[in-house]
């Protein structure tokens, strides 16, 4: 029987984990992450002489205002808490932290399957946004809102999924994303990872919004959409070319909105601009706001082509085919009636 106490570095102890047969237990989960804070080691080994096989574990580890990061997960930091574990498994309830600026509580086990759930309900702010994800669409969000998410993080990846109603935060984006604090607008995120190096991502935001896309990992580590379709009032196909397409129908579109917003976000998320390779659109528009002129009964298709697009238009006011192209500052070649 071996009983011993210590204290030192969070990252100390992910180290002894990954070291040890528990590692094994979490699937592998706790490789690759990257903390910091202090915490507390207790453990009670009890060793049979003549069966080492047999041997039992049982310990606790007390996270003192520790951090916690990884590639799958969202930052976590101010944890304070307790992880029991024994030879067969590892729990932990009620955990503080902080994630996206606003405080939340953490409840996680291990399952046979190599498997660690964790369960999660916390507030996010728009403060905390704005500081975790470098675009200025969270410059016009503002506000807190309540969160719950379910991770499941196994040798395969690592499954997340998010629901909010959103209320308490307030939206100035362009419709259909403008919400007012006291709007009930529920908010589905969901993350399936068949294997490492592919994902499945799920969007919908109230009944205005939904969308698809399929993620591959690139040799540097980072991902990328390969292909993915956007939903307006109607639910998102996923297409089987790469690309991703917008399709659906729509009571007001504001062109001008829009564009102010692209032209005052642009640069601050460059990198994530470029992998939304928007190839197709199919739209029915009631009312398109353009160039300070409405346009009713719109019926719009278009594909992109190299450098540009070449679109069909049905309205009210006009009718044609019209090709945009993005070489300079711009050029618009139309046939209309």
């Amino acid at each position: 029987s071996v009983v011993s106490e210590g204290q030192g570095p969070i990252s100390n102890g992910i180290q002894y984990l990954n070291s040890s047969p528990l590692v094994e237990i979490v699937g592998g989960f706790t490789k690759g992450l990257e903390t910091s804070g202090n915490g507390k080691l207790a453990l009670d080994l009890q060793i049979p002489l003549n069966d080492v096989d047999a041997t039992k574990v049982k310990g606790s580890y007390t996270i003192i205002n520790g951090s916690l990061s990884s590639d799958d997960t969202p930052p976590l930091t101010r944890i304070n808490g307790k992880l029991d574990f024994t030879e067969s498994g590892l729990r932990g309830q009620n955990i503080g932290t902080w994630v996206y600026g606003g405080p939340a509580q953490v409840s996680l086990s291990s399952g046979k399957d190599k498997s660690v759930r964790i369960s999660a309900r916390g507030q996010v702010s728009d403060a905390g946004l704005r500081s975790s994800f470098d675009t200025g669409i969270f410059d016009r969000i503002f506000g807190t809102a309540d969160w719950t998410g379910n991770i499941n993080a196994s040798p395969n990846g690592v499954d997340i999924l998010i629901n909010s109603t959103l209320q308490g935060m307030t939206s100035s984006l362009p419709f259909p994303l403008n919400k007012a604090m006291n709007d009930n607008v529920p908010l589905r995120i969901e993350r399936k990872q068949p294997n490492p190096n592919r994902d499945n991502i799920s969007v919908n935001y109230g009944s205005n919004l939904g969308a698809v896309f399929v993620r591959t990992k690139q040799g540097n580590g980072n991902w990328q959409i390969e292909r993915g379709d956007i939903g307006l009032n109607v639910t998102p196909t996923l297409p089987q070319q790469p690309g991703i397409s917008v399709h659906g129908k729509m009571d007001l579109l504001d062109v001008d909105e829009w564009r102010e917003l692209s032209s005052s976000t642009k640069g601050k998320n460059q990198q994530a601009n470029d992998s939304l390779n928007i190839s197709k659109v199919d739209l029915a528009i009631n009312k398109l706001d353009v160039f300070d002129r409405r346009i009713n009964d719109l019926k719009l298709t278009a594909t992109a082509i190299k450098d540009g697009w070449q679109m069909q238009a049905q309205s009210k006011e006009l009718t044609g085919d019209i090709q945009w192209l993005s070489q300079g500052n711009g050029k618009v070649l139309a046939r209309l009636k």
